[in-house]
């Protein structure tokens, strides 16, 4: 039995060893897969959009009084129109759709990932001399070459 100490302070580096990596793996942060189903440019151009929508009393009014039987292009309402383009992500193409029917489908087929939002504007159409709900329904993707 020679120097029983020589091994008890190596299985003591060992375990500290073993002890240390196991603290590194538990305290590193994981990565996460998909952090975020919107991109933020997109996110923050629609929330501009949608801000604008709700504030602008000339183009909620526009909006209101727009005839939804025909169909919409993106140059039917240059306010609107307007509005989107001054946050446009660069990158990006955009479509938007002013409907009475909550179900209303996307304006152009597009094989790539879309980033839709949502705003419901009301208020008195003066064409029609009724209260009416609008829904403006907004679409961002990034075109294919």
């Amino acid at each position: 039995m020679v120097n029983k100490k020589g091994y008890i302070r190596t299985i003591e580096a060992v375990i500290a060893i073993i002890v240390l990596l196991f603290a590194t793996y538990a305290m590193t942060p994981r990565q996460i897969s998909n952090p975020r189903a919107t991109p933020y440019v997109v996110e923050s151009a629609q929330e501009y959009a949608i801000d604008m929508i709700e504030n602008d009393l000339t183009l909620r009014n526009t909006i209101i009084n727009f005839d939804t039987s025909i169909p919409v292009s993106k140059d039917m309402i240059p306010q609107l129109k307007t509005v989107i383009e001054n946050r446009l992500p660069a990158g990006y193409d955009f479509g938007y759709l002013v409907c009475d029917d909550p179900t209303c489908v996307s304006p152009t087929s597009v094989d790539t990932s879309m980033y839709m939002e949502d705003v419901i504007v009301s208020g008195f159409n003066t064409a029609e001399n009724r209260n009416v709900v609008r829904l403006v329904r907004l679409w961002f993707w990034r075109p294919t070459a």
